[in-house]
C-alpha cells in the first residue's frame, strides 16, 4: 500500500565503456562468472570466462584478471590501466561479497576443479593497484553458488562442489 510507495527507491541504467581487450583473448564475446564489487569508490572485476571465436567455434579461458572502472575528474567512468595486479590463479562462478574490508572472492572453478579459495581485494588508490590477501578457505570446494553479507557474517547457499557439476 502507501508505506511502499513511500520507500520506492528509483534507479537509471547507464552504460560503461567497454571492458578493455584481454591479454590472452583479443576477439572476446564477453566475460562470464566474473566476481565484481565495490571498494574505495572503484568498481573491480576479476576473473571469470572469457570467450574466444575461432573458425566458427568458441573456446573458453577461464581468466585471472582484474579490471578497475573509476570515475574520473569529469565525472564520466573509465578503466583504469595501471593496476598490474591478478587473482593468484584463474578462476570463475564464485560468489564476489562487498565489505568495507574489500571484496570476497569466495569459491569458483577452474577449467579442471571446483575450488575453495578466498581472496579479498582491496583498492588502494594512492597506488593505483588491487591488493590481495588470502583468506581461510572454504571448508569444501564450490562453484555456482550465492552468496550475501548479513552484519558481520558472510552467508554461502547452495552451489555446486563436484567439476562435473559445474562445468
Amino acid at each position: 500500500g502507501e508505506e511502499n510507495k513511500k520507500n520506492k527507491v528509483n534507479y537509471s541504467w547507464n552504460e560503461i565503456p567497454s571492458l578493455p581487450a584481454s591479454g590472452i583473448a583479443q576477439e572476446l564475446t564477453g566475460l562470464s562468472g566474473a566476481f565484481a564489487g565495490v571498494h574505495n569508490e572503484v568498481y573491480i572485476i576479476a576473473g571469470g570466462i572469457r570467450s574466444i571465436k575461432g573458425g566458427g567455434e568458441s573456446e573458453n579461458i577461464w581468466s585471472d584478471e582484474i579490471y578497475v572502472l573509476e570515475k574520473n575528474a569529469d565525472g564520466n567512468y573509465q578503466w583504469n590501466d595501471r593496476n598490474k595486479h591478478k587473482l593468484p590463479r584463474p578462476l570463475a562462478q564464485g560468489v564476489g561479497i562487498t565489505t568495507t574490508e574489500g571484496i570476497l572472492c569466495i569459491g569458483g572453478s577452474d577449467e579442471n576443479e571446483c575450488s575453495s579459495a578466498v581472496y579479498l581485494l582491496r583498492w588502494n588508490s594512492s597506488e593505483q593497484q588491487v591488493e590481495i590477501d588470502t583468506m581461510p578457505s572454504l571448508p569444501r570446494p564450490l562453484a555456482l553458488m550465492s552468496g550475501a553479507k548479513i552484519g558481520n557474517s558472510v552467508y554461502i547457499a547452495g552451489g555446486a562442489g563436484e567439476y562435473k557439476e559445474c562445468k
